[in-house]
């Protein structure tokens, strides 16, 4: 199993791994993953309140459920210049599935909370930094 650390770039493949050891490596990368969802998540919070009067399509549908808000929905050039000007930002909120971002928010923190606390981060320490954590090499997904 190809694994990575997170804060070094050590990388290393596992030949024998126990299976305590491989939920570690599965919820470590789990873990990884939604704090970078949660970063672009704040990211976006963040963004949407530069622009608090906006009705712009992403905003709208982001933040509102209510058929009234989005029937509303309205260019706003100065919105979409500035996401534009924000790669990373404007490929999350347009490439990544539909979301509401107040409850998106919650459960991905509540999924962080969660597996902070199941983590046995001893198992998943990286063995070159001893700060960094492990996980599982995000390229072995898309061979699989």
């Amino acid at each position: 199993m190809p694994i990575v650390c997170t804060a070094c770039g050590y990388s290393a493949t596992l030949t024998d791994h126990s299976e305590p050891l491989d939920h570690a490596l599965v919820d470590s990368t789990y873990l990884h993953e939604l704090q970078h969802e949660l970063a672009l998540l704040e990211r976006t919070e963040r963004f949407f309140a530069r622009f608090p009067a906006s009705k712009h399509r992403l905003k709208v549908s982001k933040m509102y459920r209510d058929r009234k808000e989005l029937r509303e929905i309205q260019d706003d050039p100065a919105f979409e210049e500035e996401l534009r000007a924000e790669p990373a930002l404007y490929e999350f909120l347009t490439d990544h599935s539909s979301f509401h971002l107040p409850a998106r928010l919650r459960a991905v923190r509540e999924s962080i909370r969660q597996l902070q606390e199941d983590l046995d981060i001893s198992l998943v320490e990286c063995p070159a930094c001893k700060t960094g954590r492990l996980t599982i090499e995000g390229e072995l997904f898309q061979r699989l």
